[in-house]
């Protein structure tokens, strides 16, 4: 599958970029997480060189497994049809699951194979820094913020979630020009 090396590529690039983290600021005190967890369509995005090969669909599923460790399957339509690749998050360090919220929002993600696990360049960190008030809708970067992504239950997100969506991306310093909004 294409998506894979560049998923493992992808791991140690977020943590190794040397930008100044800006997360302590951003991401959400706490995120529910059963509630968080499901199917999650992207609706915008920062285009960037691991998902090039995605033309459409491209979802993620969040799904929770033992030790509070959580599945995530990164899903698209290519040219040449679908592609995905499966990985693993749990709580970043510093953050805690407690009475099932994780606090402050942040995991770590690796998309590297189970053996390649031990090895800290393969853990990415990810902030959830908004969501809805009807929780249908997420942003989520990383300290660094050079990739984000805007996530949503559905394909269509309503005119004024939409508004908030992008105040909260200015807020959070990204550039109209820096981002693109995904085709329904």
């Amino acid at each position: 599958m294409a998506a894979l090396p560049a998923a493992i590529a992808i791991s140690g690039c977020a943590i190794g970029s040397g930008a100044k983290s800006r997360d302590a600021d951003a991401r959400l005190p706490s995120v529910d997480v059963a509630s968080y967890m499901g199917e999650w369509k992207q609706v915008a995005h920062i285009p960037n060189w691991f998902q090039r090969q995605c033309v459409s669909g491209t979802k993620a599923t969040y799904k929770l497994l033992e030790r509070g460790q959580i599945e995530v399957r990164n899903e698209c339509q290519t040219k040449s049809g679908p592609d995905s690749v499966v990985g693993l998050a749990r709580p970043r360090a510093g953050a805690t699951v407690d009475s099932g919220q994780l606090r402050p929002a942040s995991l770590e993600v690796a998309f590297a194979p189970q053996w390649l696990r031990w090895m800290p360049l393969v853990w990415a960190n990810y902030d959830v820094v908004y969501l809805s008030p009807d929780r249908r809708v997420a942003i989520v970067t990383e300290p660094s913020r050079t990739y984000m992504w805007v996530l949503s239950r559905t394909s269509d997100v309503d005119a004024s979630v939409w508004r908030d969506v992008e105040s909260r991306l200015a807020e959070l310093g990204f550039a109209r020009d820096q981002w693109v909004k995904d085709r329904s």
